[in-house]
């Protein structure tokens, strides 16, 4: 097809992080849960958290699973985990943690310079997708490895230059397009015939896009946000959409049961469904929130890592947070649906 194999060189140099530690010496094997959190650091290594909450500056709770300078972007879904690296190249985790310096346990599914963004799902089956610089969405169900210059199990969805975004529920895949409109897959690959997809927004005042287990939420530019009916667009006509805040200061949306809100501010607030809102946090450090089935994270700018143990905001503050990671070298967290 378009691939072109390399070999992969994941035994580099360690850049030690003081306050990440390995929950057992030389681990050699971890297998992801459902709703496993992960951690991406400056230097490219992946981290999953093994559930153990930080004991005074102490967070020991982290299992090494990755350390290439490569890594731009992490998935995950359910015991699915994959990276995506600034040459492009997609590699599946399959279950070997690092022992020292050596992180064995990838295999390369897909290797084309253009892909810049993936997405997964894990529902009814292992499903990754890619995002390429031409707009073009791809899709491989249960990838299989590259072998000798092919990477094959990749289908085209897509092929339109305007996508800038994809989303995935565990039975939908979403795009978010340059002027602002969301399309959902109908489930059938490109064919000479076109791309088959169904459009749900054409509101240019979209600024991004967030999808949970079954539902898909958009950010507004003026920081309102808005839930879908579920119902598509007809002669051009968009109505599938409710109002569900409109305090114009939502800056970034996460979703799994429930959607939640970072604000300008650094505060914290989720629904249900709107549009009443609960406060969980108003700490102005907050700079990243990730949610999935085991519950909410949020990342400070100092790189500390918090977990939410379910006590909403009150009038005596927020008290409802656990640390569980805090290390300076951490870039992002993605938490797996």
């Amino acid at each position: 097809m378009k691939r072109i194999a390399y070999a992969m060189a994941l035994a580099m140099t360690l850049i030690g992080l003081a306050s990440i530690g390995q929950t057992a010496a030389a681990r050699a094997s971890f297998q992801p849960q459902p709703g496993q959190l992960y951690q991406l650091t400056v230097s490219g290594e992946i981290w999953a958290f093994a559930g153990k909450p930080c004991a005074g500056q102490i967070c020991a709770g982290w299992i090494k699973l990755d350390n290439n300078p490569n890594t731009r972007a992490i998935a995950a879904a359910g015991i699915d985990l994959y990276q995506l690296h600034k040459d492009g190249r997609i590699w599946r985790y399959r279950g070997a943690s690092c022992t020292g310096n050596a992180c064995p346990g990838w295999e390369l599914i897909d290797d084309d310079p253009t892909a810049v963004a993936i997405a997964a799902s894990a529902w009814p089956q292992e499903r990754v997708y890619q995002l390429h610089q031409d707009g073009s969405i791809w899709l491989a169900t249960n990838a299989v490895a590259c072998r000798a210059g092919d990477c094959p199990g990749w289908q085209m969805i897509d092929n339109n230059p305007a996508t800038v975004q994809i989303a995935v529920t565990k039975a939908q895949v979403f795009q978010r397009q340059k002027g602002g409109g969301i399309w959902s897959y109908l489930g059938t690959p490109c064919s000479p015939s076109g791309c088959h997809w169904s459009q749900y927004d054409n509101n240019p005042a979209a600024a991004s896009i967030a999808a949970g287990r079954s539902q898909v939420y958009q950010l507004h530019q003026n920081g309102a946000l808005w839930a879908s009916t579920n119902v598509a667009c007809s002669k051009g006509a968009c109505g599938g959409w409710t109002l569900i805040d409109n305090s114009a200061t939502a800056q970034v949306i996460v979703t799994d049961s429930g959607l939640y809100q970072r604000r300008k501010n650094g505060q914290i607030w989720y629904t249900r469904g709107g549009p009443a809102w609960v406060p969980l946090d108003n700490n102005p450090a907050t700079v990243e929130i990730a949610a999935g089935p085991n519950g909410l994270y949020q990342r400070h700018a100092d790189g500390r890592l918090w977990r939410y143990t379910g006590t909403p905001c009150s009038q005596i503050g927020c008290p409802g947070w656990v640390m569980i990671g805090n290390s300076n070298a951490t870039a992002s967290i993605t938490a797996a649906q």
